[in-house]
């Protein structure tokens, strides 16, 4: 909420835990430790944050590892994978307090830097401005990851992308949406992944609305109704929802504004729990359907 971290339980009652330092959108990953951790980046300010045992830390990093670079944080088998603005990225230890200064790799198909880290099914995908790179965790013992293709197909904005499934040739499949850019970096459309190729599948008036808005107000997310996913594309001035099993776009507003006032949802506790812009408010998905006469 704006620069700070809450926990809510079950029962609705949310307690402060700390103070998250940068701006812009921040991203959060949980891993595999016996006690899980959640880690914290956002995606400017080179901040690194720690939340385990209902405390947040900012753990100390060597001082060879360039943290006023990190943008954006997933996690696959165990690791927390960091990316840097530089195009570098670093895997932690199993226990995400740990980075070595020399686990770390270099996104090369494109001198685009990376601005988002995401992870779809067995697939760690690496977005740049202007490419993407897909590595797997082959086990080498110096360094575990290791790229098997790369594709043109940049990001637009880094909170736009969101892995999901969705129906695809037929067959639910995992795959990730997002605004994207060409190889010179220019928006080209919202995509869905088949393999390791972009399928666009934005309406004219989509893209539109994108090309209209400032990108840094871009944000996505994803919710599941009634079996059906819904993808969100939202900004300070339209929200646009994709129906992952139909394929149609549909526009979401709020009363008295041109956008949805819901900028997030998750599932927690077998209930869909949306966030609004305009407080620290968080609301709970009704599914009944109430039938009024005129």
């Amino acid at each position: 909420t704006g620069s700070r971290l809450n926990r809510v339980t079950t029962a609705g009652v949310a307690t402060g835990v700390g103070a998250i330092a940068g701006s812009g959108a921040v991203y959060m990953a949980r891993n595999r430790k016996a006690t899980p951790q959640v880690a914290i980046v956002p995606s400017s300010g080179g901040q690194y944050y720690i939340f385990e045992n209902n405390a947040l830390s900012s753990p100390s990093l060597d001082g060879d590892i360039p943290k006023s670079l990190f943008n954006s944080v997933c996690a696959i088998d165990g690791f927390f994978v960091i990316t840097l603005s530089n195009g570098e990225w670093y895997i932690t230890a199993i226990d995400g307090s740990s980075i070595d200064v020399l686990d770390f790799d270099s996104a090369t198909t494109n001198p685009d830097g990376l601005v988002r880290g995401v992870v779809r099914g067995r697939d760690l995908l690496l977005m740049g401005q202007r490419s993407t790179e897909f590595y797997q965790n082959t086990g080498a013992a110096d360094f575990p990851f290791e790229r098997t293709t790369a594709n043109t197909l940049g990001i637009y904005a880094g909170p736009t992308a969101v892995p999901l499934s969705a129906t695809l040739d037929g067959a639910i499949t995992d795959t990730v949406i997002w605004a994207a850019t060409n190889a010179d970096g220019a928006y080209i459309g919202v995509l869905m992944l088949g393999g390791y190729e972009g399928r666009k599948i934005s309406a004219p008036w989509v893209d539109r609305a994108v090309r209209d808005s400032t990108a840094s107000t871009l944000r996505a997310f994803a919710y599941t109704r009634e079996g059906t996913t819904f993808y969100c594309l939202t900004s300070s001035t339209f929200s646009a929802e994709y129906n992952t099993r139909t394929g149609f776009w549909h526009r979401r507003t709020s009363n008295a504004l041109n956008h949805w006032r819901i900028v997030d949802a998750a599932t927690f506790n077998g209930q869909t729990i949306f966030g609004d812009y305009t407080s620290a408010v968080l609301r709970r998905a009704n599914h009944a359907i109430t039938r009024t006469s005129a």
